[in-house]
């Protein structure tokens, strides 16, 4: 019996090759047009502003041991209007969270300058510090000129076939994401970081209704990867698109 399902197996792939699905034929920049269209069009490629409430379980060094929970976790984002290097801070970004009614993290961008709760960072300190958290952005500009997106060869996440494509920025730095071949939402988004390659896992995606119209594919879970090992899981539970946010709120470290 153990033979039989041997030759199957081995019948199976060889079978299946002699009728190449239609989605063989996706380049990476086609790939990139549909996944726009999926995800809510022009709403999800060029949106204004993303804001976000929810929770966080960070795990020191990937260890399980230690691990805290942020009850009260948010990032607010307004979005360059022209994709740049895909690693360097742009726009302009605020991740904050709070437990028992005090601050606990805090690291923002507004525009020029970059906080913590101690107050501004040097330049160095913080092209380090952003180096891991913008990456996923570049993939609304990947059909632009001097951007490419190149299919590489197929993938899965959490067990959903994908197709992944490597999009390089006019700088020649390369971010890898991989796309649900089903629904198009975008499944995970990798790169190299000085500490190390990093990947960021979606999932649990819903709608948002942008304001003014539109719609916007949100994922509702996320996890940071590093080589391998999970360091933080985050969980969206509100989000809004496109409402106007006070550029004050990025430069308040105190």
């Amino acid at each position: 019996m153990l033979a039989g399902a041997l030759v199957t197996l081995l019948a199976g792939p060889a079978a299946s090759q002699t009728g190449p699905a239609a989605e063989d034929a996706f380049t990476g920049r086609e790939i990139v047009l549909r996944t726009y269209a999926a995800n809510g069009g022009e709403t999800w490629r060029r949106p204004r502003t993303l804001s976000l409430r929810g929770w966080s379980v960070v795990y020191p060094e990937g260890r399980l041991a230690g691990a805290t929970t942020i009850p009260d976790y948010r990032m607010d984002r307004v979005f360059p209007s022209e994709g740049g290097a895909a690693h360097e801070a742009n726009g302009q970004v605020r991740f904050e969270g709070r437990a028992d009614g005090r601050r606990v993290f805090l690291i923002s961008y507004d525009g020029e300058t970059t906080y913590t709760g101690r107050g501004p960072l040097s330049l160095d300190a913080a092209d380090r510090r952003w180096s891991a958290a913008f990456g996923f952005g570049v993939i609304r500009f990947a059909a632009d000129p001097g951007f490419s997106a190149e299919r590489l060869a197929d993938t899965n996440v959490d067990g959903r076939r994908a197709f992944a494509v490597r999009v390089t920025d006019p700088a020649a730095t390369e971010t890898v994401f991989a796309v649900d071949q089903e629904t198009y939402a975008v499944l995970r988004v990798g790169f190299d970081t000085p500490e190390g390659w990093h990947e960021r896992v979606y999932s649990d995606f819903f709608w948002v209704e942008a304001e003014g119209g539109g719609r916007f594919r949100q994922p509702g879970a996320l996890r940071l990867v590093y080589d391998g090992v999970v360091e933080r899981e985050i969980r969206w539970t509100e989000a809004a698109v496109d409402v106007a946010i006070d550029p004050a709120l990025f430069s308040d470290w105190r």
